[in-house]
């Protein structure tokens, strides 16, 4: 994770969006719905401008590895 600039995923609700999405703990999210994501507060901001409806890309790094994630929202 040496360069990459995120916030890290330390433990994730099993019965929320995010797990079933597939997001585990020990991703780090770099970008959430097009806003980059550097800090917790970007983090924190970012969801509160979500649509209500829809889905939501979420950018993770995983082992690694850059992934996008869709996440829909009902």
């Amino acid at each position: 994770s040496e360069g990459i600039v995120g916030i890290l995923v330390t433990a994730v609700d099993p019965t929320g969006l995010a797990a079933r999405s597939g997001i585990m703990a020990g991703y780090i999210v770099t970008n959430l719905h097009q806003k980059s994501i550097k800090k917790v507060a970007d983090f924190t901001s970012a969801i509160s401008t979500l649509p209500k409806k829809g889905v939501v890309t979420i950018e993770v790094m995983r082992q690694g590895i850059p992934a996008i994630i869709g996440l829909r929202i009902e």
